[in-house]
């Protein structure tokens, strides 16, 4: 049994592994056509579709991306897949209480994303801003610059 100074000592460790969950780095599987997935942000929505990874670095904007079903548009951010988001959550929870129980430091490193990616049977490339993306069903715009497709 510890003493209260050995609790507060690990608290305090604990606090510092958390802070630096913050900057963990997340892979993303993606399929063979080196294209992750999306999903729409909108509630009434929630289309997935997929982008060209490199076309996501390098076309699309942090401030505007569009679905390419309901033609919404919102942050960049916010096209996370559920999915994605909900694997992260299980392996860091999983990670804090494996280090509170064992009184290990919180895996920070990395952590790795692997879920099952949609079915995209349509294939586009925007005429407009050559981004490359699928989708489950026919697409109404460009996710990238909102063009229609």
């Amino acid at each position: 049994m510890g003493t209260i100074n050995d609790l507060i000592k690990h608290l305090d460790g604990f606090s510092k592994d958390l802070e630096k969950l913050k900057e963990t780095k997340v892979s993303i599987d993606l399929d063979k056509n080196d294209m992750m997935q999306k999903e729409c942000p909108k509630d009434n929505c929630l289309a997935k579709f997929l982008v060209n990874v490199k076309d996501w670095e390098n076309i699309f904007r942090d401030e505007e991306v569009f679905c390419p079903t309901c033609k919404e548009s919102d942050l960049a951010k916010n096209f996370m897949p559920s999915e994605y988001l909900e694997a992260v959550k299980q392996q860091v929870a999983k990670s804090i209480k494996q280090s509170w129980t064992s009184r290990t430091p919180i895996k920070t490193d990395s952590y790795k994303i692997d879920v099952e990616q949609p079915v995209c049977n349509y294939l586009y490339e925007c005429n407009t801003c050559k981004s490359r993306y699928r989708t489950i069903t026919e697409a109404n715009v460009c996710p990238s610059c909102g063009e229609a497709s």
